[in-house]
């Protein structure tokens, strides 16, 4: 295709605005500007035959399937007749189906040297003197952007390349200039200035230096609102200070943790976008990847950010949106998928501030919120990177789009020249129908394949366009038909829905062919049961499929059957943990489904079983929790749909009682701020919609659940008043198992206010009625042990609560005990007894289970600190690293800061006293002037170390030292303690 030594040459360059010359003279081009879109991309394609259906619906994606054609034909007839000049064979062919560019005419487009000499390191930088701009610059067709982005891409690595190469070579002057054209085209790229720091630095000159980061970072400040990263402001500071700039600003990175799923089918080849996308991911702080609902941005989502586990020192996060309805919900999603304790938003900002991290918010674009959530995040994180799916792009300053492509099918030809199935596997398309076919249709062997099967398999690829989830739910068909039959119906199928809906855009209308024909293959009863699924937020157990199926007529085995049936048509998906299976829907199918379920007319129906079975659930998960239960995993698996149907029963179903119950249930399965904030939110919203005079049994379980929230957000006035109220109610309903709770809210809503005398009394009382129930028993106990002064007295109150828990069976309250027993016993200076209370509560605990993970990282550092006092240093040395490490990896401040002050009284034993008065300081930073005091264990370690380095060090220096330290940013501390 390339020929540059033909007198009759067509020169193209695409690489800024477009230019076209032929026998080595510049024309005009003589038709609309589409024509002139289209030729560049028949161009790009290499000489490869094109389907005009294709073509058609790429270029005019807007208008029905027969302007589209009608458009392509007026197009080509202006590149063929009149825009470009004439020669002896034609520039483009074309026939009924297809369209191509001639591979014997004689051309050159800069694009396409560009790639050739790109590939080729010996060539590599004059590739990137052939980059004169962005791909047809003035352009806007749609297909433009994503192949405009992937040279932009590559261009930067070329220059990136470039730059090493330069350097390496002596050649400053040189590299200077390649660094400063990677600027240019991606003017947020830190590596890329930090390289040009370097550059001008070694070269001598200081100033243009700094005066390329002030210029940068004033830029940042003034359009993002946030800062460098610490590694350019580290480099920075280096320059000025006239250090060595090679290797300033460099900071160690370790791996980090992740939530992402495993998938136990295989991801299909997408290598080439997997790896552009790794690259993009590590270099640009927002890539949303794009595209319609099936083309499969989810899984490449979760397969990039899978690449890039090792590349964040704080992880990869998956934040799963899909479930939620409401905007306030984001950022506690944030906080339970970093496994934060959660806070009021500034204050998560201000934890998240030193991440590096990756987020990935999968499907975005049912909130109007994300947008916003995510600049924020950005501005004030300025090391974390997102990566987010959405159909749409978030429109947030400094966003990278990629729009996820359909899988390649096999080309046109082949219906008529058939490829060996061993070629066939190679296009992607194919491999995921075969792979997907597998599960089902286990003797059918693709070797053994006969022409025929060999061409309906083709026909297949071509015919689903190489949607991915297209694919799987024909494959999923291949358990009844063959491929012939089942390329037979399918092509049917597909011809009617096209003459159904000549409007949709060809790919749109293709997916929602496949998706209607699956369902119309279903039997009714599999039909009525795929439209009510849609009506779980976040998947759903069988007992809860069955709940809203009750009215079918049928048992749990028989709906179990049912669903079964449908996983294996790919309608369903299953999720398996700890040997239990959980149901759940693809968002394109849930929409799907939810359209049926209203078309069907059974909506409120659906609804309002929905919510009785989860306000049934929740009444039995209260009573449990009334005994003693531990349920907090298994309640935060159904979050989702619990606020679903709370939200259903207020706003549509008109049945505040049932929402009551819910929330009852909501606010026993909190257990952390975030959660407590937003269960106390949902009381009062059911209490709001009973109007002035709700029903006593409901507002005492209510204004129970209040009480509870609010007392453990220490917010003790409005715990009080909600307190007095549930006990006045509880007494009155004689409800003893809810008083005993409710009494010892007030009790600690009291000891709270300082009101220690009446907090007494009312735990007395608590304790009293709770002798027949052992869990309230270790509740009320532990909230009498709080009232009173006396170690001796308190201990003995704290052992009587820790042999309740231990009947009732709780671990929870097993393990909280062990932790006051600790803590009372080091105060009373039993640091043996102290560090024995903790390893034991360490035993029963693990650092992977949500409400257990602060708890590890609490007696972790408790036990460090006893170790101390004990003068056990490797033991206090080791607790102490694996409380930080944990605290850092959950970003947990205040952990982080006592992780630090116990190896700095490690520091200080081993003799390096600048050093532990240096990770003092960074402790005191971490702990900030807001925060909550240090408690006993860690405030009588940290005066005892500050006495120790004024008499080591002099009060000036370690002023001087504790200052340093406060200046630390999280990662330079961290390290530094784990170097102790």
């Amino acid at each position: 295709m390339q020929n540059t030594g033909d007198a009759t040459l067509l020169d193209v360059q695409l690489f800024g605005r477009p230019r076209l010359c032929f026998g080595g003279e510049e024309f005009a081009f003589r038709a609309p500007p589409r024509a002139l879109s289209l030729l560049a991309y028949l161009l790009l394609h290499g000489g490869k035959p094109l389907a005009r259906d294709a073509l058609a619906s790429t270029f005019w994606p807007d208008v029905t399937d027969a302007q589209a054609r009608t458009k392509l034909r007026s197009h080509l007839h202006y590149l063929i007749s009149d825009a470009l000049p004439q020669q002896g064979i034609p520039w483009i062919l074309a026939d009924k189906r297809t369209v191509r560019w001639n591979p014997a005419a004689p051309v050159r487009v800069d694009v396409l040297e560009f790639e050739r000499l790109a590939g080729d390191g010996a060539t590599m930088q004059q590739a990137a003197n052939l980059y004169a701009g962005d791909l047809l610059d003035g352009f806007d067709d749609e297909w433009i952007e994503p192949e405009r982005e992937r040279l932009r891409e590559r261009q930067a690595a070329v220059l990136w390349n470039a730059i090493e190469q330069n350097r390496r070579d002596g050649a400053h002057a040189q590299a200077i200039l390649y660094a400063q054209r990677l600027l240019e085209i991606d003017p947020w790229r830190e590596d890329a200035l930090r390289a040009l720091m370097q550059l001008r630095a070694q070269a001598g000159d200081r100033a243009a230096a700094l005066q390329a980061y002030r210029d940068f970072a004033a830029r940042m400040s003034r359009e993002l609102g946030i800062e460098p990263m610490p590694e350019t402001i580290a480099l920075y500071d280096a320059v000025m200070s006239g250090a060595e700039p090679s290797s300033a600003g460099v900071a160690r990175r370790v791996p980090g943790s992740h939530n992402l799923p495993s998938y136990i089918t295989s991801f299909v080849n997408r290598a080439d976008e997997l790896a552009a996308l790794h690259s993009l991911v590590k270099e640009r702080r927002l890539v949303t990847l794009t595209g319609a609902g099936g083309f499969g941005k989810t899984r490449l989502a979760i397969e990039t950010a899978r690449s890039l586990v090792g590349a964040f020192a704080n992880g990869v996060w998956v934040v799963e949106l899909a479930p939620l309805t409401e905007n306030a919900l984001i950022m506690r999603t944030v906080a339970s998928a970093l496994g934060l304790e959660a806070r009021p938003d500034d204050e998560l900002l201000r934890q998240m501030r030193d991440l590096h991290a990756l987020f990935v918010f999968d499907n975005c674009e049912h909130l109007d919120g994300v947008a916003q959530t995510v600049e924020t995040i950005l501005r004030q994180c300025p090391t974390v990177h997102v990566l987010a799916t959405s159909r749409e792009a978030l429109h947030v300053t400094g966003e990278r789009r990629h729009r996820v492509p359909s899988l390649p099918i096999p080309a046109a030809e082949h219906r008529e020249v058939l490829p060996s199935i061993e070629e066939l596997r190679r296009t992607p398309s194919v491999q995921l129908f075969l792979d997907r076919a597998a599960d089902v249709a286990p003797t059918f062997e693709p070797h053994r394949a006969s022409e025929e099967e060999l061409r309906a398999l083709v026909t297949i690829a071509q015919q689903l366009d190489g949607i991915p989830l297209a694919i799987e739910l024909a494959a999923a068909r291949m358990g009844a038909l063959d491929l012939p039959a089942l390329a037979r119906r399918l092509d049917e199928r597909l011809a009617v829905l096209a003459t159904r809906r000549s409007a949709a855009m060809p790919r749109h209308q293709t997916l929602r062919a496949t998706i209607d024909w699956s369902y119309d293959a279903l039997a009714p009863i599999d039909q009525r049961i795929f439209a009510r699924m849609s009506v779980f937020a976040d998947g759903w157990t069988l007992a809860a499929a069955w709940g809203v199926c009750s009215d079918f007529d049928m048992d749990r085995w028989q709906i179990q059957d049912r669903l079964s049936s449908l996983v294996d048509k790919s309608l369903i998906v299953t999720d398996r943990t700890d040997g239990d299976i959980r149901y759940r829907m693809l968002e394109t199918l849930r929409a799907y489904a939810l359209e049926r379920l209203q078309r069907s007319g059974e909506t409120g129906t659906a609804c309002r079983m929905h919510a009785q079975y989860y306000a049934s659930y929740s009444r039995e998960h209260v009573g449990r929790r009334l005994q003693g239960g531990g349920w907090f995993a298994e309640l935060k698996t159904e979050a989702a749909n619990l606020r679903g149907a709370m939200k259903w029963c207020i706003d549509e179903g008109n049945d505040a009682a049932l929402g009551a119950s819910i929330a009852e249930a909501f606010a026993w399965f909190a257990y952390d701020p975030m959660l407590f904030e937003e269960a106390a939110h949902r009381c009062e919203n059911a209490l709001a919609a009973f109007g002035p005079n709700p029903p006593a049994e409901y507002e005492a379980v209510l204004q129970l659940g209040r009480s509870r929230c609010y007392t453990y957000l220490a917010h003790a006035q409005p715990a009080l008043i909600a307190a007095e109220r549930a006990t006045a109610l509880l007494r009155a309903l004689d409800d003893r198992a809810r008083l005993t709770y409710a009494l010892g809210y007030l009790a600690e809503a009291l000891w709270q206010l300082g009101r220690a005398d009446e907090s007494a009394e009312v735990a007395e009382e608590a304790c009293a009625l709770a002798r027949d129930n052992p869990h309230a028993l270790g509740a009320a106990l532990t909230g009498k042990a709080r009232t009173t002064h006396d170690l001796e007295k308190k201990r003995e109150v704290l052992r009587e609560a820790l042999q309740a828990y231990r009947t009732a069976g709780s671990e929870s309250g097993v393990c909280h005990l062990l932790l006051h027993l600790g803590e009372c016993a080091f105060e009373g200076g039993d640091a043996a007894g102290a560090l024995d209370y903790a390893r034991q509560c360490i035993a029963l605990t693990r650092d992977d289970i949500d409400w257990q993970r602060h708890l590890v990282a609490l007696m972790r550092g408790n036990a460090a600190a006893y170790a101390l006092a004990l003068g056990e240093i490797e033991t206090a040395r080791s607790f102490a690293r694996a409380s930080l490490d944990l605290a850092k990896r959950m970003n947990d401040r205040r952990r982080i800061a006592f992780g630090l002050q116990h190896l700095a009284g490690v520091s200080m034993e081993g003799g390096d006293v600048r050093r532990a008065a240096q990770l003092l300081g960074a402790s005191d930073a971490h702990l900030g002037p807001h925060s909550a005091p240090r408690l006993y264990t860690e405030r009588s370690g940290y005066e005892k170390a500050m006495e120790k380095l004024r008499a080591a060090l002099g009060e000036t220096e370690l002023q001087v030292l504790l200052a340093e330290g406060r200046r630390w940013s999280t990662e330079r501390a961290v390290e530094a303690a784990m170097e102790v």
